[in-house]
C-alpha cells in the first residue's frame, strides 16, 4: 500500500517532499507585497491630509494617470527596503520624510497658501524664526496626533517579527531591481502620457492638480540646471548684435529712484461681501488713480518676499528658475554678482542702498546685496529708534532712515525700501479694547474670519498714512526725485480664498514724480521683472542688458523664448551676451547708514561705561573677543557688566539673528 502510495504521490520512502516553493521565495513575495502596497498607502494619506477622504477618492478618479504617478514616486524611493531583512519596518522608514513634508506642506498652505517645496529647505533658519507668528493650536493638536499615531505604528512595525527565512542577497538585489525597474518605467510612460500639467506660475494650483509627492519631488529635480533649448554661442551673439543696434542716447533725466516694496497689502474694497466703514487707503487710492498706475503680476502668494524682490531688481522671469526658489538663499546669488538696477544706476554715479526695518540677515540680504550691487544695506538692527506693532516694526522708521540717506548722500540716489509693519501672520484674536480701530470691518463671513480681516485692516490702514508721509516729503524736495510703490505679494487671509488663483497674483504699483514729468496714465499693466524696464523708458534712461534686452523683444512673439535663454546665459550660461570689460565685480557694502563707533571706555566698578556713536538695541559690547552682558543706554552710551579687569581690545557688534554680527565697530584699545 505504501509502494502504490509513493507512486502517486511521486515520493518514495526516506526521501524529502519537495515544495513547489521555497520559505524563502514566499518570504521574498511578502517582501515585495509590502513594498508594492506600503507607496500606495502613504499616497493615499498624504491626499487625505491635503483634501480630506472625499477628496482623495475624487481626486484618484478624476486623474488617475496622476494619482499612478505620485504612486511611482514613492515605489521608486521604497525600492531600496527590498535589500534589508526587516523590509516592513525598512519600507515605513523610508517613506517619513514624505509625511514629513507633507506635514510641512499642510501647515504652509494654512499660513501662506503656498505648500512646501524643496527651495524652502534653503530657507528653513528665516522660517523658523517667524514660525511662531503663524502656528496655531489647532495646527499643533493636529500634528502632535498625527507624530503619536506614527510612533505608534513605528513601534508596532519594530515589535512585529516574521520567521527569519534567509534570502540571498543576490534575489534581494534583483528584487528591488525589479521594483525600481517599474517605477522608473512607470514614472516615464506616464508623464509621456499626460500624467502631470506643468503650471510654473502658480504653484499652489500645480500641487492641486499634480499632487503632492509628484510635485514636491519635480521642484527637487527642477534646481538641477537645464540649458533651454536652442541655447548656443550663436544664437547669443545674435541677441547681442541687435541690442548693439539700439539707438544710444544721452540720459533726458537721473532722478534720485525710491523704490518701495510694501510687505503683503492689496486693495480691501476688492474683497467680495464685506463692508467699510471708510476707505481703509485713501492715500494709495488718490496715488494709483491721479499719477502713472497699472497692475503687477508678481511671482508669489502669501509669502516670499524676496522672489518679488529679486524680479524687480533684476529683470528675471523667476519662472524660469526652480518653482518657488528664493534665489537669496539658494545659492544662486553666492554664485557671483548679478545684474541689477542697482548695478546699472552704479555705473551712472548713483550711491546705493538698501534699507529694510528688519532683520538683517533674513534671507541672507547682508551677505547677497554685495552681489547685487548694493554700497550700503541699512537693517533694523542698524536703526534707531524702533517702534513695533505686532511684533514688527512700524514703517516710520523707514521712512526716517530714506530722508537721512538722501540727506547725507551728494550723489544721485537709488534706494531700495523693503517695509514690514504689514507683514503677516494676521490672527483671528481681535481685541476692540487693545486695536486702534478707525475702520470697521463687516461683512457675511465667519467672525474669525472677520476678526482677522479687521486686525489686518487696521495694519493696512496705518501703513498708508505713512506712505503718505513719504509722498509728501518727497514732493517737497527740489531734488529731482520719483518713488515706485507696490506690494510684493498677496496676504494671507481666510477671506481671500474664494478670489481666483490669476487675481491673487496680481498686485498694483504706482510712480510718484515730484517734477511732474511723467504723464499721469491707469491701467499700464506689466510683470514685476519688467518694472525697472518700465521706469528707465518712462524717465528716459537706458543701461543694462536685461533693461535692452526688453526694451528690444518685449513685443516679439519670441520674447519669451529668448528671455530665457538670455537670463540663463547670465545667471548660468557662458555669459556669451556680456561684454568681458563689463563683467561685474562685488561691491564693498556697509551695513547701516553710519559706521559703529567707539569713541572711549570708562571702568566704574565691575561696569565698563561705552560712549561713542550709532549704538542701538541690537549692539553688543565684545572684550577680548568674548560677547560680555550688554546694557542699552543710549544711541551714545553702552553698559558692560561684570566685568573683571579691564580688557586688551573692546569691540561693539550689531548683533542679528542667531547672534550673528552683521555690523563691527573699529577696535578700541586701551
Amino acid at each position: 500500500m505504501e509502494e502504490q502510495l509513493s507512486k502517486v504521490t511521486g515520493q518514495s520512502e526516506g526521501r524529502p517532499r519537495t515544495r513547489f516553493l521555497k520559505r524563502e521565495d514566499i518570504k521574498l513575495f511578502i517582501n515585495l507585497l509590502i513594498c508594492i502596497t506600503v507607496p500606495f498607502f502613504i499616497f493615499w494619506g498624504i491626499e487625505i491630509l491635503t483634501r480630506g477622504m472625499e477628496g482623495s477618492i475624487t481626486y484618484m478618479k478624476t486623474y488617475p494617470k496622476t494619482a499612478l504617478l505620485n504612486y511611482m514616486v514613492l515605489l521608486i524611493t521604497t525600492s531600496p527596503a527590498l535589500l534589508f531583512k526587516r523590509t516592513h519596518m525598512v519600507a515605513l522608514v523610508l517613506n517619513i520624510p514624505w509625511v514629513v513634508a507633507s506635514c510641512a506642506s499642510y501647515i504652509l498652505v494654512k499660513v501662506r497658501s503656498v505648500p512646501f517645496i524643496w527651495a524652502d529647505l534653503y530657507c528653513f533658519g528665516d522660517g523658523m524664526s517667524i514660525a511662531d507668528q503663524y502656528i496655531t493650536k489647532r495646527m499643533v493638536i493636529k500634528l502632535v496626533i498625527l507624530l503619536v499615531v506614527g510612533l505608534i505604528v513605528l513601534f508596532t512595525c519594530y515589535k512585529v517579527s516574521f520567521k527569519k527565512y534567509p534570502i540571498t542577497r543576490m534575489k534581494r538585489i534583483l528584487a528591488m531591481v525589479l521594483v525600481l525597474g517599474i517605477g522608473l518605467l512607470g514614472r516615464g510612460v506616464l508623464m509621456k502620457s499626460g500624467g502631470m500639467e506643468r503650471n510654473p506660475w502658480d504653484t499652489m494650483e500645480a500641487y492641486k492638480r499634480n499632487g503632492f509627492v509628484w510635485s514636491f519631488s519635480d521642484s527637487f529635480l527642477a534646481t538641477f540646471r537645464k540649458k533651454p533649448e536652442g541655447y548656443s554661442q550663436k544664437a547669443m551673439n545674435e541677441i547681442k548684435k541687435n541690442l548693439e543696434e539700439l539707438p544710444k542716447a544721452e540720459d533726458k533725466r537721473m532722478p534720485n529712484m525710491i523704490f518701495v516694496q510694501i510687505e503683503g497689502v492689496i486693495d480691501p474694497l476688492t474683497i467680495p461681501n464685506v463692508k467699510f466703514s471708510g476707505d481703509p487707503i485713501p492715500n494709495i487710492r488718490k496715488y494709483l488713480t491721479e499719477n502713472y498706475s497699472g497692475k503687477l503680476q508678481v511671482p508669489t502668494i502669501g509669502g516670499g518676499t524676496a522672489r518679488t524682490e529679486f524680479e524687480v531688481l533684476s529683470g528675471v522671469n523667476m519662472n524660469y528658475l526652480a518653482p518657488g526658489e528664493i534665489p537669496y538663499t539658494s545659492g544662486l546669488t553666492s554664485l557671483g554678482p548679478v545684474e541689477t538696477i542697482a548695478y546699472v544706476l552704479k555705473e551712472k554715479g548713483y550711491a546705493t542702498t538698501g534699507i529694510h526695518n528688519y532683520a538683517g540677515n533674513f534671507y541672507s540680504r547682508d551677505t547677497v546685496y554685495k552681489n547685487l550691487g548694493f554700497d550700503r544695506y541699512i537693517t533694523m538692527e542698524t536703526m534707531y529708534p524702533i517702534e513695533r506693532q505686532n511684533g514688527w516694526p512700524k514703517d516710520e522708521v523707514l521712512v526716517e532712515y530714506i530722508k537721512r540717506t538722501l540727506e547725507k548722500t551728494e550723489e544721485k540716489d537709488f534706494i531700495f525700501a523693503i517695509t514690514a509693519s504689514t507683514h503677516g501672520a494676521h490672527q483671528y484674536n481681535y481685541d476692540p479694547e487693545k486695536n486702534d480701530t478707525v475702520i470697521k470691518v463687516t461683512g457675511d463671513y465667519s467672525e474669525e474670519a472677520l476678526n482677522q480681516l479687521q486686525i489686518y485692516v487696521d495694519r493696512v490702514h496705518r501703513a498708508d498714512e505713512v506712505f503718505a508721509q513719504l509722498v509728501e516729503y518727497v514732493n517737497s524736495l527740489e531734488e529731482d526725485t520719483i518713488v515706485v510703490m507696490y506690494p510684493d505679494h498677496y496676504p494671507t487671509l481666510d477671506v481671500l480664498k474664494t478670489i481666483p488663483a490669476e487675481e491673487r497674483y496680481q498686485t498694483f504699483y504706482y510712480i510718484i514724480d515730484n517734477q511732474n514729468k511723467i504723464e499721469p496714465s491707469q491701467n499700464n499693466d506689466i510683470e514685476a521683472y519688467e518694472l525697472y524696464t518700465h521706469v528707465f523708458n518712462l524717465v528716459g534712461m537706458q543701461g543694462g542688458i536685461m533693461s535692452d534686452f526688453q526694451s528690444y523683444y518685449s513685443k516679439r512673439e519670441d520674447y519669451q523664448e529668448k528671455l530665457q535663454k538670455v537670463q540663463y546665459d547670465m545667471l548660468f550660461g557662458k555669459k556669451y551676451i556680456t561684454d568681458k570689460e563689463a563683467i561685474l565685480t562685488p561691491t564693498i557694502i556697509q551695513i547701516g547708514l553710519e559706521q559703529v563707533q567707539i569713541d572711549n571706555v570708562q571702568y566704574e566698578g565691575t561696569d565698563a561705561i561705552i560712549t561713542g556713536k550709532n549704538f542701538t538695541t541690537s549692539s553688543r559690547i565684545f572684550m577680548n573677543g568674548r560677547k560680555v552682558e550688554t546694557e542699552f543706554v543710549s544711541d551714545t552710551k553702552l553698559i558692560a557688566h561684570y566685568v573683571k579687569e579691564p580688557p586688551e581690545e573692546v569691540v561693539v557688534k550689531q548683533v542679528a539673528r542667531y547672534d550673528k554680527a552683521i555690523a563691527t565697530s573699529e577696535v578700541y584699545k586701551k
